[in-house]
C-alpha cells in the first residue's frame, strides 16, 4: 500500500467515525426526550426520577444500553421507560441486557405482575435477575412482598420454593429464614428436601418449634411427625413407599436439592399439601 492510500484509508475512518457517533449520540438523545415526555406529572413519578439520577440518568442507562446492545436495545428500553416510566428503569438500570431480555421473555399475560415485582424492588430484582435468570421474576411475581426475600435468602431453592408454596405459606416460612440460612449444608439439604415433600406440615412444625431444626434431634422430630401424619391419610403400602423413597433422599447427603425432589417425586408419587 502506498503512502498515499495509507493517508486516504485513515481519513476515510475518520470521517467515519464521528458520523457514527453522531447517529449514536442523535438515539440516545431522541430516546431521552421520548422518555421524558411520555412520564406523568405526579409526585411519586418525580421522586422515581430523581433517584434514577434525573435527565442525566436516563441518558447514562441509554448509553449503557447501547454500548451493550446497540441500537435494538436502546429502543427496547426506551419503550420500557415510555410505558412503564422510570421505576422500571431503575430495575434496567442494574444490567440492561439481563433485565430487558427476562421481561421479553415474559408471557403478556403474566408481564404486568413481573413489571411490579421489578418496581418494588428495582436495584435488589436486577441483582437476582443477574444471577437466576427470568425464572427469579416468575418467582417473585408470584408471592408480591415475600417472593424476594425468599429468593434472596436462598437462591434457588428459593426460586423452587415460591412455585410449590402458597402466598400463605411462603410469609409463614419468611419468619424462620434466619434460622434455615444458618444451617449447615447436610442438615440444609435434609430440610429442604423435607420442607418441598410437604411445606404444610414442616411449616406448622417450624411455626411450634422454630429452632429445632437446627440439630440432628430435631430435624429427627420434624422427619418422625411429617412421616406419621403421611401415614395416617394413605394406605400402610403407599405410605411405606412413599416413606422409604423420602428416607432415602434425605439420607442422600452428596444428592443436589433437584435430584432428591426427583426421586421423592418418581417413589413417592405424591404433590404437596395445601396450606
Amino acid at each position: 500500500m502506498t503512502l498515499r492510500s495509507m493517508t486516504c484509508a485513515v481519513l476515510f475512518i475518520g470521517l467515519c467515525l464521528p458520523n457514527e457517533s453522531v447517529a449514536q449520540a442523535g438515539l440516545v438523545k431522541m430516546g431521552v426526550k421520548q422518555i421524558l415526555t411520555s412520564l406523568t406529572r405526579d409526585d411519586e413519578t418525580a421522586t422515581q426520577l430523581t433517584l434514577l439520577g434525573g435527565e442525566d440518568g436516563v441518558e447514562a442507562l441509554l448509553v449503557a444500553a447501547e454500548e451493550s446492545g446497540g441500537e435494538a436495545l436502546v429502543r427496547r428500553v426506551v419503550h420500557y421507560g415510555r410505558v412503564e416510566g422510570p421505576s422500571l428503569l431503575r430495575f434496567i438500570r442494574g444490567d440492561p441486557n439481563e433485565t430487558v431480555r427476562a421481561l421479553d421473555s415474559i408471557p403478556g399475560e403474566f408481564l404486568p405482575g413481573a413489571i411490579r415485582a421489578a418496581e418494588r424492588e428495582p436495584e435488589l430484582m436486577a441483582t437476582l435477575v443477574v444471577r437466576h435468570g427470568r425464572s427469579a421474576l416468575d418467582a417473585v411475581r408470584l408471592h408480591p412482598g415475600v417472593g424476594v426475600v425468599l429468593v434472596d435468602a436462598l437462591g434457588i431453592e428459593g426460586i423452587e420454593l415460591c412455585r410449590e408454596l402458597s402466598t400463605d405459606e411462603a410469609v409463614r416460612l419468611s419468619r424462620h429464614l434466619s434460622t434455615i440460612v444458618a444451617l449447615d449444608a447436610k442438615t440444609r439439604n435434609e430440610f429442604m428436601a423435607l420442607l418441598l415433600h410437604r411445606p404444610a406440615r414442616v411449616i406448622d412444625f417450624l411455626r411450634d418449634n422454630p429452632e429445632a431444626v437446627s440439630d440432628g434431634d430435631g430435624l429427627r422430630d420434624l422427619e418422625a411427625l411429617v412421616m406419621s401424619r403421611a401415614g395416617s391419610s394413605r394406605g400402610s403400602h403407599e405410605s411405606r413407599l412413599g416413606w422409604e423413597s423420602l428416607a432415602l433422599a434425605v439420607a442422600g447427603v452428596g444428592l443436589m436439592l433437584s435430584g432428591v425432589r426427583v426421586l421423592v417425586g418418581a417413589k413417592g408419587g405424591r404433590g404437596h399439601d395445601s396450606a
